[in-house]
């Protein structure tokens, strides 16, 4: 799944998402970005956490802004608008 998003990304002009697993418990997804590609405002209705394999991008929300780097994790809380910005 990795490498599929890599792939993609190589022509994408927007962030690319693939479901790595998805059960009633669970809905794990992969999200890959370019520098400067942005996951503009959204929000989730469940407590999320986000991994960064490699890279760096920019979490912000209207409580502020974190910069996460490779294997950095961050917890999302739920039904908070946020956008994520690719650093790297």
């Amino acid at each position: 799944m990795f490498a599929e998003i890599k792939a993609l990304l190589e022509t994408s002009t927007h962030p690319v998402a693939r479901s790595c697993i998805k059960t009633k418990e669970v809905n794990l997804l992969g999200i890959g970005f370019k520098k400067g590609m942005i996951l503009a405002n959204h929000k989730t209705p469940y407590p999320s956490r986000l991994w960064l394999l490699e890279g760096r991008v920019e979490y912000r929300d209207a409580n502020g802004a974190v910069v996460l780097s490779a294997l950095d994790e961050f917890n999302i809380v739920p039904d908070v608008v946020h956008e994520v910005i690719a650093l790297e």
